[in-house]
C-alpha cells in the first residue's frame, strides 16, 4: 500500500534547503568579491592630501625595507599588526590603547608606503582619530629616523 506524502513536509525540506544554499552563495559571493575587508574592519581607505588625521614623510630606505622596518616598529611597541600587504603597500594596525590612551583597542591607524625613487618611499599615516594619527605618526617616523642615522653611522664606521 502506498502511502501519501505530504506535500507540507516536502516544502519544509525544499525551504530548509533553499535558504542553506542562499546563504552559502551568498557568503561565497561576499568573500569572492572582496566586501569583507570592509564590513570586517580590515579596509583602510587612504585620507587625501591635506586632509586631518593624515602625516607623511619621505624615507631614504627601499619600498621593503621601509615597509619591514616600520613593522618591527610597531611590534616592538606592543601594537597588533592585523593586516599587511607588501604589494598594496599597506599596514593596518590597532590596539594603540596601551601606548596611547585616548583611544580604544580597535581604533585602526593606517600606515601606507608609496616608492617615490630608487631607495626612497613616502610613508603615510592616517587615522580618524587625528590625536592618535599623530602620535603614531611621530612613533613611526622617530623610529625610522633613529634607525637611518644608525645605519649611516654604521657605514662611516665601515
Amino acid at each position: 500500500m502506498l502511502m501519501p506524502i505530504s506535500l507540507k513536509s516536502t516544502c519544509k525540506m525544499n525551504k530548509g534547503k533553499l535558504f542553506k544554499n542562499s546563504c552559502l552563495s551568498f557568503i561565497v559571493i561576499f568573500l569572492l568579491c572582496g566586501c569583507y575587508r570592509y564590513i570586517i574592519g580590515t579596509e583602510v581607505t587612504q585620507p587625501e592630501k591635506g586632509q586631518k588625521g593624515r602625516y607623511s614623510q619621505n624615507f631614504n630606505y627601499s619600498y621593503s625595507d621601509c615597509f619591514t622596518r616600520t613593522k618591527k616598529v610597531l611590534c616592538e611597541t606592543g601594537v597588533s599588526v592585523y593586516y599587511e600587504s607588501l604589494p598594496e603597500g599597506i599596514i593596518s594596525a590597532k590596539n594603540f590603547n596601551g601606548i596611547f590612551k585616548n583611544c580604544i583597542d580597535t581604533t585602526e591607524v593606517g600606515i601606507f608606503f608609496k616608492e617615490t625613487g630608487p631607495g626612497k618611499t613616502q610613508v603615510d599615516i592616517a587615522c580618524g582619530n587625528i590625536n592618535l594619527a599623530e602620535f603614531a605618526a611621530k612613533l613611526i617616523f622617530k623610529n625610522l629616523e633613529e634607525e637611518l642615522s644608525q645605519d649611516e653611522t654604521t657605514e662611516e664606521w665601515q
